[in-house]
């Protein structure tokens, strides 16, 4: 008994708590148990500074060598990473990623393209990607290059274009509507719109008559065997007066008869020279055109003019072997004289004044254009695979090679500090296949600079203030088909001094 009794005075204690416990209510109210609690709404987590752009640059390379195309990016804050840039179109072979990125003073970002391009002339892509911020908040980013300064749409199908009015005006030649468009080289504005749907033919081409003002047409169909339009028309762009100008005669003893104007240029005199072809066979003749006071022409032989023996001494023995003279007439800076491409040794000089044909200077290529500068006497020769300058004197600059088989035209630069630069711009009809435009140094003569051109870009014309360079393309319907044009102005300035050359 003595032995239990401590165990005894333990446990009625804890028997009396365990009963008191037993009695109580969990629940506050006295009625259900509480369900457990839910939980609760997390507290707002910061997401970090995003980063903005600020502003872009683009410098281009010069495609050939390093320096190559580069995109700056500027941020409002610091940046410490970035991903590769996505495309929004489909990349072609000669279009790579830019993998070479730099960081430079924590808020610029520079992707570089080694060794390729970023953009063709008239094209604007668009990069998109995420920069990381320095405290780890992503940004998405979007950032567009256009490598143009602003385009012109134009709701047809643009066949010729050029510079007019001392290069303030275009004069634009819309095939499906069949009319001529005075545009405002600076706004793209309507000054006045010609109808030409009276005209037969499909193509039609123009020559501006520096002794008058005049714009002279002439039209031939593309596909008919002797279908001839021997009819050359006069426009007075600014009564828009639009009549015919000369009728070219058939002469009943000679069977195939060359009947269709190819080519026409004039002289400031006033007279000029008339290419005719047969669309029969491959005979070509070539008339003297003087223009009367109304703006009428009056068609002449060679021979009617004293000093062209030599000239028609070579035209029967030898240029007709080479179904010469070629579509070329190009009227000099002063408007003295034409150069006409006459066949694949030697150019044939027009003097206006006179009426004279001389046999200039030899080059053995085929001839594809003569520029004469704006500016001054220089003519820019641009052959099969041969370019250089022809100068006054006789004496050319350094020769430089291009494939010039592409249809495309070749012009001066005439920006101040880069005048001794002409560029060639070689196209081509398909709108998947880009060509190219270069740069030639003309004092040493190098290719400079290269950049793929959009495919489907035709012509490419400067302006003698050296401020601006016009080309158009012919865009295309999802069903093939052209729908509409446009019309590129380049700030060339701001070229150049992207180049890096």
């Amino acid at each position: 008994m003595c032995k239990l009794r401590p165990v005894f005075f333990v446990l009625i204690p804890m028997l009396l708590l365990w009963g008191a416990c037993d009695g109580l209510d969990p629940s506050p109210s006295g009625g259900q148990p509480e369900p457990p609690p839910s939980p609760s709404t997390p507290e707002p987590v910061n997401p970090g500074r995003l980063v903005h752009v600020t502003g872009t640059s683009f410098s281009l390379g010069n495609g050939i060598t390093d320096p190559y195309d580069s995109l700056f990016i500027h941020f409002d804050g610091k940046i410490v990473d970035s991903t590769i840039p996505h495309y929004d179109w489909i990349t072609d072979v000669d279009y790579y990623y830019p993998e070479n990125r730099k960081i430079l003073n924590d808020t610029t970002l520079v992707l570089v393209f080694d060794g390729h391009q970023a953009d063709c002339f008239g094209q604007e892509n668009e990069y998109g990607f995420k920069v990381t911020g320095e405290d780890g908040t992503q940004s998405s980013v979007s950032v567009k290059i256009p490598v143009y300064d602003r385009s012109y749409r134009i709701d047809d199908v643009i066949q010729r274009m050029f510079l007019f009015n001392q290069d303030k005006e275009l004069m634009v030649y819309c095939e499906n509507g069949k009319k001529l468009l005075r545009m405002d080289c600076q706004t793209g504005g309507i000054i006045q719109e010609y109808d030409l749907s009276g005209l037969p033919g499909d193509c039609v081409y123009f020559t501006v008559n520096g002794y008058n003002g005049y714009v002279y047409t002439w039209n031939h169909f593309t596909g008919g065997y002797g279908f001839d339009v021997p009819t050359i028309w006069m426009l007075d762009p600014e009564s828009g007066e639009f009549r015919v100008s000369a009728t070219i005669p058939k002469e009943e003893d000679i069977v195939y008869q060359p009947l269709q104007p190819a080519d026409l240029a004039f002289t400031k005199y006033g007279t000029g020279v008339l290419v005719l072809r047969s669309s029969e066979t491959s005979s070509t003749c070539v008339k003297v055109v003087e223009t009367a006071s109304d703006g009428t022409l009056t068609l002449k032989d060679p021979d009617a003019y004293p000093g062209n023996e030599e000239f028609l001494e070579s035209w029967i023995s030898y240029m007709m072997e080479y179904n010469t003279i070629q579509d070329g007439l190009s009227e000099s800076q002063d408007g003295s004289y034409l150069y006409c491409l006459a066949n694949s040794a030697y150019y044939v000089r027009f003097e206006g004044e006179d009426c004279r044909f001389i046999v200039d200077h030899y080059n053995f290529d085929h001839k594809v254009q003569a520029v004469a500068n704006k500016k001054n006497g220089v003519w820019l020769m641009r052959e099969l695979y041969d370019q250089y300058l022809l100068y006054p004197d006789g004496s050319t600059s350094p020769h430089w090679s291009l494939d010039s088989r592409h249809e495309g035209k070749a012009d001066f630069c005439y920006t101040p500090g880069y005048e001794n630069l002409v560029i060639n711009f070689e196209s081509t009809h398909f709108k998947d296949n880009p060509a190219g435009i270069y740069y030639a140094d003309t004092t040493t003569g190098e290719i400079v600079f290269y950049k793929k051109v959009l495919g489907g870009m035709m012509d490419f014309q400067t302006t003698a203030d050296g401020k601006s360079a016009f080309s158009y393309r012919r865009e295309y319907s999802v069903s093939g088909d052209y729908s509409h044009s446009q019309i590129f102005v380049f700030d060339m300035p701001y070229l150049l001094s992207h180049c890096r050359l």
